[in-house]
């Protein structure tokens, strides 16, 4: 008997062989990719929540800086306000949820150390992703520089003259802390965030700053300069202007609601403050020969305009802080045995204009952000600045000297900078 082999059968068995491995390898090979394709998905929303909770982590630092920089100062409550609780000067916390997830930021007793968690939500997924970032803030001097204006600073008559002196360091200052030219220092720095600096013939011992927005926004006239204590111009001394000022016009507050009125005097003593606070409801005015003196640590809050045509005089180891409310403040003679610290002005945001001018050296400072300030008025006598300005505009006129006191750098403070940032 014989037996024939089908070889068309062992033939179909090959191929559906090689099918089925074909088949098993095109599917594990679909499969590995859509396992791919849905951990490459996986990655891509687990690193948009991650960039995401950062940026409300970001968002918890930018709304405790505000909170801390409510207004000037560095002694601004912490929370009881805006959403955050806490007590007045220690710590102080605040959950804001916002779309797609929520950050919890907290701000440390002391010098404030911010702490901002950003949360969210991973999509179709239960879990959540956190990123925690850690600030530490340092004080930011109120005067950094001799001038500083929001809008234009202008300069005309002749012999004018803008440097510094530090009296804190005797190497730099009189005995008594006081401007001396044969110490003086090339600190006199004018800066204008969003206005034109005329700088005329000047003669400007230290650097000129303008914002990015007002980059190159000056002019110096033909016999004026700018540059180091050996610069003679004319022109600005290379390197000696940057365009990259900035400053916070930080608005100011009310002092006190409430306050005893100033104590007057005996004679031509309009006022006699020993000390303590008070304050004057309405518009003050004295004529020339008239004096307010100080003997003590004083501040004074006057709501409506300041005109003093008379004398300011505060004595050895005494201070008065001015704050006036009013549209107008007018200025004649500030005296004082101290450094620039000793009077400090203040003019709050319905304050619009100043004027100074006298025959003697004005030694102090001038925080009024929402002010015009006028300093001078021709003649041919040499009127003197000591201290530092902080105003909307300046207009300096005639024979005047203005010499910034680099100590107050280390004085007083409008509020608080980012000096560490770490994402943690």
């Amino acid at each position: 008997m014989n037996i024939c082999n089908d070889k068309r059968s062992g033939e179909s068995g090959s191929v559906l062989m090689v099918a089925l491995v074909i088949g098993g390898i095109l599917g594990i090979t679909l499969a590995s990719y859509l396992m791919l394709m849905q951990h490459q998905n996986s990655m891509v929303v687990r690193g948009q929540a991650w960039n995401h909770a950062l940026a409300l982590a970001e968002a918890g630092v930018e709304d405790a800086m505000a909170q801390i920089n409510r207004s000037f100062g560095t002694n601004n409550s912490r929370g009881g306000i805006n959403g955050w609780s806490g007590s007045s000067s220690g710590p102080a916390s605040l959950t804001r949820t916002l779309s797609g997830g929520s950050y919890s930021v907290s701000i440390s007793s002391g010098m404030p150390v911010i702490t901002s968690t950003g949360r969210v939500a991973v999509a179709n997924s239960s879990k959540f992703i956190e990123r925690q970032v850690r600030v530490f803030c340092r004080p930011k001097p109120a005067f950094e520089a001799a001038m500083v204006a929001k809008k234009d600073i202008v300069f005309s008559g002749n012999n004018v003259e803008v440097d510094s002196y530090d009296s804190l360091d005797p190497n730099h200052s009189t005995t008594n802390g006081m401007w001396n030219r044969a110490t003086r220092k090339a600190g006199g720095d004018v800066a204008s965030t969003e206005g034109f600096i005329s700088v005329g013939n000047a003669e400007v011992k230290g650097k000129l700053y303008t914002g990015p927005i007002n980059a190159n926004q000056y002019l110096v006239g033909p016999s004026g300069s700018v540059g180091d204590l050996t610069w003679n111009g004319p022109g600005v001394q290379p390197g000696w202007y940057f365009n990259d000022f900035n400053q916070d016009f930080t608005p100011l507050d009310e002092p006190y609601p409430t306050a005893v009125p100033p104590p007057s005097g005996v004679g031509a003593t309009n006022w006699l403050l020993t000390g303590g606070e008070y304050k004057y409801d309405g518009n003050f005015s004295a004529n020339s020969g008239k004096i307010i003196y100080v003997s003590g640590a004083v501040t004074v809050y006057v709501t409506g305009g300041f005109s003093m045509k008379g004398k300011i005089v505060i004595g050895p180891g005494a201070s008065l802080k001015l704050y006036v409310g009013g549209a107008s403040t007018t200025l004649n003679e500030v005296n004082t045995s101290g450094n620039a610290k000793s009077f400090q002005y203040f003019g709050l945001p319905t304050n619009k204009g100043i004027s100074w001018s006298g025959n003697d050296t004005y030694v102090g400072t001038v925080y009024a952000p929402q002010a015009s300030m006028k300093l001078g008025g021709g003649g041919s006598s040499d009127l003197g600045f000591q201290g530092s300005c902080v105003v909307e505009a300046l207009a300096m006129n005639g024979h005047f000297k203005f010499h910034f006191d680099e100590a107050l750098r280390k004085g007083t403070f409008s509020g608080y900078v980012v000096s560490l940032w770490k994402e943690e």
